[in-house]
């Protein structure tokens, strides 16, 4: 038996009872605790429930609650369908104890977003469906994603609703809180270049678009502890298409561990050459994986980590751009991605140690597909490589596309080397498959300068035209095979 405050009467009655209405909100039937019911025929009385302190749960019946000035609730609230708790301009509401709400409904209405607020204290789950902000792109989710994480627990899932697009104004700050995930119902990005109408595709999936003017999605700001379980999962995340400006999708400046980032579709990260879909720095084990990052001047960078992991992605940047770098970092893992055209590199690895790039697909319109530089220890195995690479069947074609070289975003010779090394040691590469369309005798499929020293390059498919340049002095060409076309 529990108790039920109807107004200003108290019945005692089964909790069951209560929950008769069709739309009666799931958790409130579970909930075994005391309740007191709240209709929305008084809103002095309801101010007055919703601040006193008690140990009974305070259950909303349909209707328009107001809410002029700062209040904070005690109680946990179960709000049913039809809920609408109004925040007038510069108010806000805090909640000591959970607000229960049900998936993908809504309950808050928000005069003035940008002047009122709503503080969380005890949830772990949100759903951006609660606080109704126009999903197609028109009104900033910024300042309620921020307020949630402002007092967010050790772990917060926030959902994003199927069809829907959520506008950042604001760069949201994870501040350096544990176990974070946003997590979406579909990706549901297209390509700009795909040739069917937006409007046949149906359902647009779970979608963050940056402003115009803001030059970052979602940042983990430099914080005094390492920042675990950070995860974003099932969504697409867009730069603005037409800004000018420097944007980043997701840009982790904190030292980070368990970090997943897993069937995102990252897009239109190209308002500058240095705009980038996805940027880690500091992170131990983070995995990318199942990802769509395309059509963005820089895909991922990896920065000061350990044993990441890359695999199963679709990737591709634009030129002048380079898809993949991985900077001062040690056994990170590149496997079973489709690495495609028109990043000027696909792949650089810049002082990093102990990394294995192995069973991809690697496509290029230019040389520099693979860079090396100042690394060691780092293995290239088993992976299809072919320039330039649009999936031509026919030679000739190919090479006409590039005979020159001019084509190059930077300029680089045919001979520039479709695997290059520069002042590193003791990397091996090793059974790759490497198509090099070329029209001239003076090309380079690995080209290795005299201060890399000890590599080991051997047992390889070189499908070229002509003839391979050796310039790797100081390296050990053992047993390649080499197809002249």
């Amino acid at each position: 038996m529990g108790f039920c405050h109807t107004r200003r009467k108290f019945i005692s009655i089964s909790v069951a009872c209560l929950f008769f209405n069709r739309r009666a909100n799931a958790n409130a039937i579970q909930y075994q605790k005391k309740v007191q019911v709240l209709e929305s025929n008084d809103n002095n009385y309801f101010i007055e429930v919703m601040e006193s302190v008690g140990d009974s749960a305070i259950v909303l019946q349909p209707g328009n609650y107001i809410i002029s000035k700062n209040i904070t609730v005690y109680r946990d609230v179960i709000p049913n369908a039809g809920v609408n708790i109004v925040l007038l301009d510069s108010s806000s509401i805090t909640f000591k104890g959970k607000f229960l709400g049900v998936p993908y409904s809504e309950y808050f209405t928000i005069v003035e977003k940008e002047r009122s607020n709503i503080f969380f204290e005890k949830n772990s789950e949100y759903y951006m469906s609660w606080f109704r902000i126009k999903s197609d792109g028109t009104e900033s989710c910024s300042r309620i994603v921020n307020n949630i994480l402002e007092n967010a627990n050790e772990v917060t899932n926030i959902y994003i609703e199927p069809n829907c697009t959520y506008l950042v104004k604001d760069t949201i700050n994870i501040k350096g809180k544990n176990f974070v995930s946003f997590i979406g119902s579909q990706r549901g990005e297209i390509s700009n270049i795909d040739d069917k109408p937006v409007n046949e595709w149906g359902n647009r999936g779970s979608r963050f678009v940056l402003d115009e003017k803001n030059g970052c999605g979602f940042r983990l700001q430099p914080f005094s502890r390492r920042t675990s379980g950070l995860c974003f999962k099932n969504l697409s995340i867009s730069g603005f298409s037409g800004t000018k400006i420097k944007q980043i999708g997701i840009d982790l400046q904190n030292d980070n561990d368990g970090t997943i980032i897993s069937e995102v579709s990252f897009i239109n990260f190209h308002g500058n050459l240095e705009s980038t879909a996805l940027i880690i720095k500091g992170a131990d084990a983070a995995q990318i994986r199942d990802c769509w990052i395309s059509e963005n001047s820089n895909c991922v960078f990896i920065n000061y980590s350990k044993d990441c992991d890359i695999s199963g992605n679709f990737l591709g940047a634009q030129p002048n751009g380079t898809t993949l770098r991985i900077e001062n970092s040690i056994s990170a893992t590149v496997n079973s991605n489709h690495i495609y055209p028109d990043g000027s590199s696909n792949i650089i690895i810049y002082k990093s140690s102990y990394c294995l790039i192995s069973n991809n697909m690697i496509f290029s319109r230019f040389t520099g597909i693979i860079l090396i530089i100042h690394s060691e220890d780092n293995m290239i195995s088993n992976n299809i490589i072919k320039a330039p690479g649009d999936n031509l069947r026919d030679w000739k074609l190919g090479k006409d596309l590039w005979r020159d070289g001019t084509s190059d975003p930077n300029g680089r010779s045919i001979n520039y080397g479709v695997i290059r090394m520069e002042s590193s040691r003791y990397n091996t590469i090793t059974g790759n498959n490497i198509y090099f369309y070329a029209n001239t005798p003076d090309v380079s499929v690995f080209n290795i300068d005299s201060e890399s020293i000890k590599n080991e390059i051997y047992r390889n498919i070189i499908n070229i035209d002509r003839c391979l340049r050796n310039d790797s002095m100081n390296s050990s060409m053992l047993e390649n095979t080499v197809i002249c076309r």
